[in-house]
């Protein structure tokens, strides 16, 4: 692992480079709205009788386990970017409240705060907050799963075996992998790409003007998981829906070459499964689509497109893509997400943990389209910059892309 140190004796900080897509986001983080888009949390609903000594053991556990929950960030004189400092030990205080309390933003400097709420019928809201530095959507649901199990560990006198892996070793491990001779062809697409493609026009209904807050709209699809499962077949239930976005989306600006963002969970290996750090990123997604093409051309495409640009992720940066109106563009402005949710796990017998909700942004976006599994059900969510929709406008998007979808369930022929 590659260290490096601020030159002055007097002032010496001893940390690790950031990853890239640290990078990317500290980049972003500018100013308090900003800092609502990278704010990272979940929250959970604990049913039973919980031990609040013993959750503080469990959390202790986690911060103890995983390097990336007692990293600071530190700014140091001549550096584009801040440097890691894991420190040797760390705290993440539970603070119990009365009642519910507003999000807030969480700091990209801070590291991990537990929130502790009673519902009543022996039942709490746990909410875990973290800087979007430290973890995305798939290491939330890693901590949830992790805090369960270590609470029941701990219960009978066990614990739960460390990562193989820490962030600061990911994060040299793919910056060395980025730079290897081999990731050149890699380099060379997203290059090709960011050169030959352009950012996609503002929607009909879209406002360009400063940028604002998230907002977030939900909706529980019409259509149940296993009819849309059996219409998708090979295809998946994920590339399903984000050809139904995109194809909506092209619609909109009558645009038949489409560049939108993916994000991708990063864990292609499985050594990076357990890491709850940041590895995922947005990847730009090249599709096509015409007037004459049936949606299972559109589906074959799309899903084509997206396995094009999970092959060369690795390689992939903003800096080594965006070029041209991409670089004054700043960011892909549409943007597609698939996640599990509803998740239960046991706390130990007659205590259960149930995953309710997770926010993380691992880069900007206009309009980001969070679609999900939760049990039989498909739902959705619309993340959306309020400078650039309003409310009614975003539903419409929703129920255009559920009258998309609802169509080719029906016929995928046409």
């Amino acid at each position: 692992m590659s260290e490096v140190a601020a030159i002055d004796p007097a002032t010496a900080v001893e940390g690790f480079e950031i990853s890239a897509q640290q990078r990317r986001l500290w980049a972003l983080a500018r100013g308090r709205a900003a800092q609502e888009w990278i704010a990272a949390y979940l929250r959970l609903e604990v049913d039973g009788q919980l031990e609040i000594p013993l959750l503080r053991a469990a959390v202790a556990r986690l911060v103890e386990r995983h390097e990336i929950l007692r990293t600071r960030y530190e700014d140091l004189p001549g550096l584009a970017f801040p440097l890691q400092v894991v420190e040797p030990r760390g705290e993440a205080a539970i603070v119990e409240a009365e009642g519910a309390a507003p999000r807030e933003p969480t700091d990209v400097r801070a590291i991990l705060s537990v929130e502790l709420v009673p519902l009543g019928s022996g039942r709490r809201r746990l909410t875990l907050r973290l800087p979007g530095l430290a973890v995305d959507l798939w290491g939330l649901r890693r901590l949830g799963a992790e805090l369960a199990a270590t609470y029941a560990a701990l219960r009978c006198g066990g614990d739960v075996a460390s990562p193989r892996m820490q962030y600061a070793d990911f994060s040299e491990w793919q910056g060395a992998l980025a730079a290897a001779p081999e990731a050149a062809p890699g380099r060379s697409h997203w290059a090709r790409l960011g050169a030959r493609s352009r950012p996609p026009q503002l929607l009909p209904s879209e406002s360009r003007t400063a940028e604002g807050r998230p907002c977030t709209m939900k909706v529980v699809l019409g259509l149940a998981w296993h009819e849309v499962a059996s219409a998708a077949g090979e295809s998946g239930v994920d590339h399903y829906l984000f050809s139904a976005w995109q194809l909506l989306l092209s619609k909109l600006c009558g645009d038949s070459d489409l560049v939108l963002g993916w994000v991708a969970d990063g864990r292609r290996f499985q050594e990076l499964e357990e890491i709850i750090g940041l590895v995922a990123r947005c990847l730009p997604v090249e599709c096509t689509s015409a007037p004459s093409m049936s949606w299972r051309e559109h589906l074959r495409g799309a899903v084509s497109a997206v396995k094009e640009a999970a092959r060369w992720q690795e390689s992939y940066s903003w800096e080594g893509f965006a070029s041209g109106a991409w670089s004054a563009a700043g960011y892909l402005p549409w943007v597609y997400e698939w996640s599990e949710r509803g998740e239960r796990w046991s706390g130990g017998p007659g205590l259960e943990f149930t995953a309710l909700e997770r926010w993380s942004c691992v880069d900007r976006f206009r309009v980001r389209l969070s679609a999900y599994r939760d049990g039989s059900a498909l739902g959705a969510e619309l993340h959306w910059d309020e400078a650039s929709l309003s409310e009614p406008e975003a539903r419409r998007l929703l129920e255009r892309w559920e009258a998309i979808l609802g169509d080719a369930v029906a016929g995928p022929e046409r």
